[in-house]
């Protein structure tokens, strides 16, 4: 018998939910569907029966079946559990989290030759993943894991269910469902797709086209991302990053459209040839004879200098000598925690008052906030919290504190205000003070341990105000404490019975919270977006839509004031009225910020925090 608790759950997809329970003396991953039946259980019974040659330490293979309580019903299966120290493949395409987490190209070509040869093995014992995408397919180090087996197409038995951006066109609009049909060289599309999106940060078929808005249709048609008549986006590595061979390998799967197993020997050949510029620590082919990153942004300067244009005057507000990797606007004074050249460095700027210092080596993945004058800092996979005084020329230990891991992205969950370090102590949310190389620790509200996240207003109140949820199985109960005040499970539309939760960004105002949640369905990804009161009440509630048919689908990085969102896009800043889901472009800012910057509210004006640099907007 297991017994199963909320306290146990490790994440929830939308086939079921997956906890971590002991089994006799072995720690193992439980899958519980959420809509258990016989054709589960017979492909369950069926996959269990045959001698899979598979290396286990890649795969998570199913090891037994789950009966319900009575002992009659199969209601989920066993699988190895995975423990700690591996990301999402769609990391691996997230520029900021290459940055903080010091992963290059030749990093993720070593990561997709080892999922090549154990693809190249699944396909030999007549598996086909079916739906193989960056969420399922995991790292770490160099090795990449493979989850989800259970849905995976072998013999009669097929694969149900596909996310939309890895599946080949050729099986568009096609009920997956009723029979397999699936081919290994579909798996290898798929492939081709994580690790085109892996090197160059973009998808084969992403940047944008006047007649051909969405992604799926612009794949039908084969009309890449190189296309002239597509916008290459400037978050986007040049495609020099690339040698000819590779780029030629892709242009066979993407723009001609052949399918069969992607040249494994070719990305050998690649990451062999690979090496480190010096300057910008990019890794590029040799046959190049410049570094693509460092010439790009050499003809971005040339091109886009700081100045005045229509009525947008633009500084440089702060340069970094690397990676910007946090930052934080209290009042005037803006934080910044940058990589460069192997260690942390601090910039604090008040007007035209800059102070910069050393802090210590660079941690990868470590995560930052900041309270006045004290910088907390968590290193990966860890709880513990290390508070260190910075206000004079060399960094000084205060004291250490401790917090919860929320379970669904296994990360250290503590937050800061203007005023208050926010952090979940034995199944409580406190806030706390630093005074006297203490922590003030006050109790805000109980919370669900390791089932929780949040996220916190900024401006100094009386009391502090957070808005999170807690992870129900595979729902959400979102919460708002506005100035102390508790409102539990706010009413936000409920997500369908396979939907699943990917994202959720949390803007504060005045006058409420605003909640935008990304999540999947049928392997394809919608916004939602509510609006609540300072009394938990929703006021606004908007459809469902498509990320890829909104204007500015990114779901971080916004400036917010009531009811209005800033984005910052490769056609300039995005104005989104949230009540109505009217836009407005200012284009002539358009040479000042690109899609990935992020917007900060600075004196009537913006701050647009880019990779290196910080740049001052003022709009007349």
């Amino acid at each position: 018998m297991i017994r199963l608790n909320q306290s146990q759950v490790l994440g929830a997809g939308g086939e079921g939910t997956v906890f971590r329970a002991k089994v006799g003396t072995d720690v193992l991953a439980v899958k519980v569907y959420h809509q258990p039946d016989s054709i589960r259980e017979a492909k369950l019974r069926a996959f269990l029966a045959k001698g899979w040659q598979l290396p286990t330490s890649r795969v998570a293979l199913p090891l037994d079946l789950v009966f319900d309580a009575r002992g009659r019903n199969v209601i989920g299966l066993t699988m190895p559990f995975l423990g700690k120290g591996f990301e999402e493949l769609a990391s691996l395409s997230n520029r900021k989290y290459r940055a903080a987490y010091l992963v290059n190209s030749k990093n993720v070509a070593d990561i997709f030759l080892d999922g090549g040869a154990t693809l190249t093995q699944a396909h030999q014992n007549g598996l086909v993943i079916g739906d193989f995408n960056d969420l399922n397919g995991l790292f770490r180090g160099i090795e990449m894991l493979l989850i989800d087996v259970d849905a995976w197409q072998f013999d009669q038995f097929a694969c149900p269910v596909a996310t939309e951006s890895f599946l080949a066109p050729e099986l568009y609009n096609i009920d997956l469902s009723l029979r397999p049909v699936f081919k290994p060289e579909y798996d290898w599309y798929s492939f081709a797709v994580m690790l085109f999106k892996s090197l160059l940060l973009v998808h084969p078929f992403g940047g944008t086209h006047k007649g051909l808005r969405q992604l799926t249709a612009r794949a039908a048609q084969r009309i890449t991302v190189f296309d002239p008549g597509v916008t290459y986006p400037r978050i986007a590595l040049s495609p020099d990053v690339l040698n000819d061979d590779l780029a030629e390998a892709f242009h066979k799967v993407f723009a001609l459209g052949k399918r069969k197993a992607f040249p494994l020997d070719t990305l050998r050949a690649y990451a062999a040839e690979l090496t480190e510029c010096p300057s910008c620590h990019t890794f590029y082919p040799q046959s190049r004879q410049i570094c693509p990153v460092c010439n790009q942004k050499t003809l971005i300067v040339i091109q886009q200098p700081i100045g005045v244009s229509k009525g947008v005057t633009a500084a440089e507000f702060l340069r970094v000598d690397g990676n910007i990797i946090y930052y934080k606007l209290e009042g005037t004074r803006l934080t910044v925690v940058a990589y460069e050249h192997g260690k942390a460095m601090l910039y604090r700027k008040i007007g035209t008052s800059l102070r910069k210092m050393e802090l210590f080596n660079e941690i990868p993945g470590a995560k930052y906030e900041i309270l006045g004058d004290t910088l907390i800092v968590n290193v990966p996979g860890q709880n513990e919290l290390l508070l260190v005084d910075v206000s004079g020329d060399s960094i000084k230990p205060i004291t250490k504190g401790e917090t919860e891991i929320f379970a669904v992205n296994r990360r250290a969950m503590f937050r800061s205000s203007n005023q208050y370090l926010f952090h979940i102590i034995n199944g409580n949310l406190m806030y706390a003070e630093v005074e006297n190389g203490q922590l003030l620790e006050r109790l805000l509200r109980p919370v669900m341990n390791q089932q929780t996240w949040f996220a916190v207003r900024d401006e100094t109140m009386s009391k502090p105000t957070a808005c999170g949820f807690f992870q129900v199985l595979n729902q959400q109960m979102f919460w708002l404490v506005w100035e102390g005040a508790i409102y539990d499970d706010l009413p936000l539309a409920e997500l369908e019975a396979s939907e699943s939760l990917l994202d959720v960004l949390v803007r504060f105002s005045s006058q409420g919270a605003l909640i935008r949640r990304l999540t999947q369905l049928a392997g394809v990804n919608y916004l939602r977006t509510e609006m609540v009161d300072t009394n938990g009440k929703v006021v606004v509630s908007s459809a469902r839509v498509k990320q890829e048919d909104h204007p500015a689908g990114e779901l971080h990085g916004q400036a917010y004031s009531t009811g209005k969102l800033l984005h910052a896009t490769d056609e300039g800043i995005l104005s989104e009225d949230v009540n109505t889901g009217g836009v407005k472009k200012f284009e002539t800012t358009s040479q000042y910020v690109s899609q990935g910057d992020s917007l900060l509210s600075y004196q009537g004006g913006l701050l647009v925090v880019k990779d290196a640099s910080v740049i001052q907007l003022t709009l007349s």
